[in-house]
């Protein structure tokens, strides 16, 4: 599937102010990532913002898809970077006995088999989204494929290995852990607020597309949430951070200039 550059100059207002809002996150989260390189929080922060950009990204250029083809490789394209979000949070939040920096190869490997599983058949033609053969977009209809049902239901168990993780923290710790836990689910639960009225409005005109946006909006309010408690609770800077965001806007801003 050839996805043509000429879709940037389609991409809507709207798209170009999430893309942007994206970036903004990635260098926020390489700011955030900079204060102490060593975190393995940190380091899947900084991995989380990314993917939040590419999710942003991903959506402004489906809405200005021209051809079938776009849209269809845009779409599954979005379907992986969603399914990589989960993994990305349970790793940010599950503390578990380091050796040199790395969970243990099995540990890895049960948490990352799963969605190299679903990549595999996401791929697979017609899986989670199929479609009408006919000529440009108009008339080009878009459903749910089979597995559909497969590819929420691996969402589902992920999201709840990360409340089960997320809900036993906050049991088992004590202080200022405690106090940090409990304000990482309220997190979750703002996300879920932001994200609901927007996917009530957005889904009936734009169907699937629209959940994309809801879901964007929601991960970029939790990003900016989660940053915020790791700042808190790690003593650093709020002040700093901001002059070195700054900073790096500033450079990269005289960068692309020349």
């Amino acid at each position: 599937m050839n996805i043509s550059l000429e879709i940037i100059s389609t991409v809507s207002p709207l798209g170009l102010i999430i893309t942007t809002l994206g970036a903004l996150l990635v260098v926020w989260g390489c700011v955030v990532f900079a204060q102490d390189s060593k975190k393995r929080r940190g380091r899947f922060f900084l991995a989380y913002s990314f993917v939040v950009f590419l999710w942003g990204a991903g959506y402004a250029f489906l809405s200005g898809a021209s051809d079938a083809e776009a849209f269809y490789a845009l779409l599954g394209a979005l379907y992986l970077i969603v399914g990589f979000i989960p993994l990305l949070l349970i790793n940010l939040f599950y503390d578990a006995p380091m050796r040199r920096g790395l969970y243990p190869l099995w540990r890895q490997a049960f948490v990352f088999l799963p969605y190299g599983i679903a990549v595999g058949l996401i791929l697979v033609p017609g899986f989670v989204v199929e479609r009408t053969a006919s000529d440009g977009l108009s008339s080009v209809i878009f459903y749910a494929g089979g597995g559909v049902i497969a590819y929420l239901l691996y969402l589902m168990v992920l999201s709840t290995i990360l409340s089960l993780i997320l809900v036993k923290k906050y049991r088992t710790s004590e202080g200022i852990f405690k106090v940090q836990t409990r304000a990482t689910i309220i997190s979750f639960f703002i996300a879920i607020v932001v994200a609901l009225p927007i996917a009530i409005i957005t889904v009936p005109r734009e169907g699937i597309g629209g959940l994309f946006l809801a879901g964007f909006a929601g991960a970029l309010v939790n990003a900016v949430l989660i940053s915020s408690i790791l700042i808190k609770y790690n003593f650093w800077s709020i002040k700093t951070l901001i002059v070195e965001t700054l900073s790096a806007l500033a450079f990269m801003a005289m960068t692309g200039t020349y």
